[in-house]
């Protein structure tokens, strides 16, 4: 990877050709499906003919696969289709090399960053470098147009724990033992995203409830540095490392502001991390000034694009754009 590229992961701009604009924004009407919503709606820009758009990005501990890219490629042609009718967008792809648990939906097992680094016998660093240079050659070999911003997110651990100490200054959040959990019964919303309830969820099904926090639900926000872990941030509540759902809150409002346009990702990602996401800044904006329920996690319109995985659990094999010699 060039300088340029490698300055850009670490959150500057990208220096590429952007499309030519032959149509004006203000005589064409776009209408997106918004996945919080579950409807059509017309699209309606926070700073007019500009369009800010979030996206998902990789997490850097393995090569990506066809499944993965192609979410991505659905990110791409969203922003493309907008430049073509005369919108200026500006994209935020974040780089995960933290915080990313081999079961994240209930905030268990390893860190995949710290398990690639076992394996492969590199610091997570290395691992991180490796897999996001991959990453980007990948992209550009299916002509996936590079996002304005790349952060990565171990660069925005001051953000996301100010926006940790805000949801416990306001009540949405506690600290057990240097671990942080968001309470979902704070949020009398919870769930709407993905149309999940309180009720609805059986705790216990998939292994035993952690017995620390107050709901079987609430999720981590910061957790408590285990013996011999190798990524680790000093806190006020200790040493430890974020939990991946305050990871996106903290770099989207960073480099897009308190309210942006359009989120994309997976639609296996609406519960429970983007339910997550979207809830935790809405209420930490309302204690910085903000009113509650209008922020959505900054974002006004969710996409959600159904990813294919293009594997076999059985097989554990990855179908990759990639020859073996460069693997």
């Amino acid at each position: 990877m060039n300088k340029d590229a490698a300055d850009d992961v670490a959150g500057t701009r990208i220096s590429s050709i952007q499309p030519v604009r032959t149509h004006s924004w203000e005589h064409r009407v776009v209408r997106l499906f918004n996945t919080l919503t579950r409807l059509q709606e017309e699209l309606k820009p926070v700073g007019g003919g500009r369009v800010k758009v979030y996206s998902c990005g990789p997490t850097v501990y393995r090569y990506v696969h066809v499944g993965n890219l192609r979410t991505f490629m659905f990110a791409d042609l969203l922003c493309r289709a907008l430049d073509y009718v005369g919108y200026e967008t500006e994209q935020v792809m974040n780089i995960t090399d933290v915080g990313h648990l081999t079961d994240d939906t209930f905030d268990r097992g390893e860190d995949k960053m710290l398990v690639s680094a076992r394996l492969e016998k590199r610091s997570t660093e290395e691992i991180a470098e490796h897999y996001t240079q991959a990453f980007m050659q990948d992209a550009a070999a299916v002509n996936i147009r590079p996002a304005a911003h790349y952060p990565r997110a171990t660069a925005y651990i001051p953000q996301m724990i100010d926006i940790i100490g805000r949801l416990i200054d306001k009540g949405h959040a506690y600290e057990v033992g240097g671990t942080v959990y968001y309470d979902i019964a704070s949020f009398p919303a919870y769930g709407r995203l993905s149309r999940n309830s309180t009720d609805s969820l059986l705790a216990g099904t998939r292994g035993e409830v952690d017995p620390r926090k107050r709901h079987p639900g609430d999720f981590t926000l910061w957790k408590a540095a285990g013996e011999h872990r190798l990524q680790v941030w000093p806190s006020p509540w200790g040493d430890g490392f974020p939990g991946w759902h305050i990871e996106c809150s903290a770099m989207s409002m960073a480099l897009l502001g308190e309210r942006f346009d359009i989120h994309t990702g997976g639609s296996d990602n609406v519960f429970p991390r983007s339910r997550s996401r979207r809830e935790r800044p809405v209420i930490a904006l309302s204690a910085a000034g903000c009113t509650a329920g209008t922020c959505c996690s900054g974002a006004r319109a969710w996409r959600s694009l159904r990813a294919t995985s293009f594997a076999s659990p059985r097989l554990q094999n990855r179908a990759s754009i990639r020859l073996p010699s460069a693997t």
